[in-house]
């Protein structure tokens, strides 16, 4: 039976972080968009470019960790800089 309580607490600690992590990635989209709200985006485009960011930073992230360079890094913030300011120039050109 001590194994099933240690299940138990394992998957609750799990379902503990993954809310935790949901929390921050909401918080930091949030954030993006409510920037890119400031600057004239609508919000449908303003809330797709929010997570589009995190989620190529995070997913970014963890490739540089995999391949122990940040080359990837440098690459995506150059393309999100691209992506970015197409959509703000279309909205203030």
């Amino acid at each position: 039976m001590s194994g099933r309580a240690s299940d138990k607490d394992d998957e609750a600690a799990q379902q503990h972080l993954l809310d935790l992590a949901d929390g921050v990635f909401a918080e930091w989209r949030q954030i993006m968009r409510a920037a890119l709200l400031r600057e004239g985006l609508a919000a449908e485009r303003a809330e797709r470019l929010a997570t589009l960011v995190v989620a190529a930073i995070e997913g970014t992230v963890a490739m540089c960790r995999a391949n122990r360079s940040a080359d990837a890094l440098d690459q995506v913030q150059e393309e999100l800089e691209t992506v970015l300011d197409a959509a703000l120039a279309r909205t203030n050109g």
